[in-house]
């Protein structure tokens, strides 16, 4: 099976079954992107994958990929009255940014 390597930021997750989660990446290359995460609430680091820090992500090549690894890269201080600033950019992002389509120029940006 064949992988995609990329950084990217934690845009939105939510539970997926007994112990995944599915978390959505908005990516340097590949844009938005949604990814899967088996066992995520079984695993010991699974508190590092939080939205604001930066990633290089491995996933497989499918309709739901698989997030097979993943190395925090940077973990960006944010001030307490610019928190909600970023979960609705987040959100902006998450809700109208079209999946699987680059935007570098917004990635920069962020």
């Amino acid at each position: 099976m064949s992988s995609i390597t990329d950084n990217g930021f934690i845009i939105h997750s939510k539970p997926f079954g007994e112990t995944s989660v599915i978390f959505d990446f908005f990516t340097e290359e590949n844009g938005l992107i949604s990814t899967i995460l088996k066992g995520a609430k079984k695993r010991k680091d699974i508190s590092q994958l939080q939205p604001s820090r930066e990633f290089i992500i491995n996933t497989s090549r499918a309709n739901l990929p698989l997030l097979t690894k993943y190395e925090l890269i940077e973990s960006y201080l944010i001030k307490k009255e610019y928190i909600l600033l970023i979960i609705y950019f987040n959100e902006l992002i998450y809700r109208l940014v079209p999946k699987n389509q680059p935007q570098k120029t917004l990635f920069n940006f962020y």
